[in-house]
């Protein structure tokens, strides 16, 4: 039997028996307070579906600003590294002497020959820096020469190459020649406090 069919059976059979008219307010009563139980429980899943839908994007959307905090600090704490080790390096108290020895030792602890120009250095200050101007060549392999110019990098002072020029060193084959102009920075005696 179709389903369309067995409701219309079932009403008919209602209708036809006069003892069974009496309850048809009883059972259109019972479905319309089935129909409201089922729409009152099925209304609060749909809002809580819908309220944890925009739970779940806030919290989406407060993950993503966590991670960008950690980001953030992290970068925080590499940069707060880096001016530690700035300010260290431009309190550097030492003479021209030492720093030409420390030169002198990078190079020979790279495998190059070094010869620094007889007039010596030059001064400047910019804004509160005190720069040493220093003309160098150095001779030797070229991957010593690589670890020579990365040891500046690291070297005790602020120092970067302003002018570098390399060759081959036509003497020796195999080998190259670079001449180089450093600047040295270091805090200038009246400047306090950070970079």
């Amino acid at each position: 039997m179709k389903p369309g069919r067995s409701i219309h059976a079932m009403f008919g059979f209602i209708m036809r028996h006069p003892s069974n008219r009496a309850s048809l307010p009883v059972l259109l009563a019972a479905v319309l307070a089935a129909a409201g139980v089922f729409s009152i429980c099925w209304a609060p899943q749909g809002l809580s579906y819908s309220s944890l839908e925009k739970r779940y994007g806030v919290k989406t959307a407060q993950i993503k600003r966590a991670k960008t905090g950690l980001a953030v600090e992290d970068a925080y704490k590499n940069v707060s590294q880096e001016v530690s080790v700035l300010e260290k390096k431009l309190s550097f108290a030492g003479t021209d002497g030492e720093l030409s020895a420390g030169i002198n030792v990078l190079a020979g602890s790279s495998g190059l020959k070094l010869s620094m120009e007889d007039s010596g250095s030059q001064k400047e200050t910019i804004q509160g820096y005190d720069i040493t101007v220093q003309e160098i060549t150095v001779s030797g392999r070229y991957a010593g020469l690589r670890a020579f110019l990365s040891g500046l990098e690291n070297f005790y002072t602020v120092t970067a190459i302003r002018k570098i020029k390399i060759e081959k060193d036509d003497r020796n084959p195999g080998m190259v020649k670079a001449d180089i102009q450093l600047a040295i920075y270091k805090k200038s005696a009246g400047r306090a406090g950070a970079i």
